[in-house]
């Protein structure tokens, strides 16, 4: 809504001022009534939208408010409570309380996002694995940056089989995922796993597998 300011010619307004400030109330607007034959004290205009009545010549660069009007700038509209509008294909419905615009609710399937904003994210199961980073640009959200330690892993993409210790890969396999879990990491037909104290028979005796540290050693043993 617009402010402005009506100019009464001295202290009292006559009959024609007050009608013409009941007009103005009447509308939508926001109405300051001054008394032009007096200084405002500011040193300056103060600031306003329209004038109207005995305008002083400081105001004079300023549009004056014709209340018998009923035409609203091309920028200006009426909103009532409960209107909607449509915000980026959401719809919003407005709330108007004391003559503004004191809110506006989007659906309850809409929401505000801001870059750096947090978000649970599932797997396709509902299962919480973790929290994602939003990243926002152009007024759309562009992705959600998982945590360092948390990876989206795609079913047969390729996976490093790690010993308990050091980043240096013993095989590589590639992941199995179902039902949005990492249920293995498949190894190659050509590669297999050994364990602590596994025998192996072999022509003539039998091998025993000793592991450490991840390092494989093997004893012969004849029959």
């Amino acid at each position: 809504m617009a402010k402005i300011i009506y100019f009464t010619a001295s202290a009292v307004p006559t009959e024609d001022e007050r009608s013409a400030i009941a007009a103005i109330n009447a509308s939508i607007h926001t109405l300051n009534v001054s008394n032009s034959s007096v200084d405002n004290g500011l040193g300056t205009i103060e600031e306003c939208d329209f004038v109207a009545g005995s305008v002083p010549p400081e105001y004079e660069g300023k549009p004056v408010f014709d209340p018998s009007s009923g035409e609203l700038e091309g920028n200006q509209a009426i909103v009532a409570d409960g209107d909607t509008i449509t915000v980026d294909g959401a719809t919003v419905t407005l709330a108007v309380a004391d003559n503004a615009i004191t809110g506006a609710t989007l659906p309850a399937t809409s929401a505000v996002v801001a870059s750096g904003g947090t978000i649970p994210v599932q797997n396709s199961a509902g299962a919480a694995i973790g929290a994602g980073t939003l990243a926002v640009a152009g007024n759309e959200p562009s992705n959600i940056r998982l945590p360092a330690t948390i990876a989206g892993v795609a079913n047969a993409g390729a996976a490093n089989v790690l010993p308990a210790s050091g980043s240096t890969p013993l095989a590589a396999g590639t992941a199995a995922v179902a039902a949005g879990v990492l249920t293995g990491i498949r190894l190659a037909a050509t590669a297999g796993i050994v364990t602590n104290g596994q025998t192996i028979p072999v022509t003539g005796g039998t091998v025993t597998i000793t592991v450490a540290a991840n390092a494989v050693t093997a004893e012969f043993t004849p029959e």
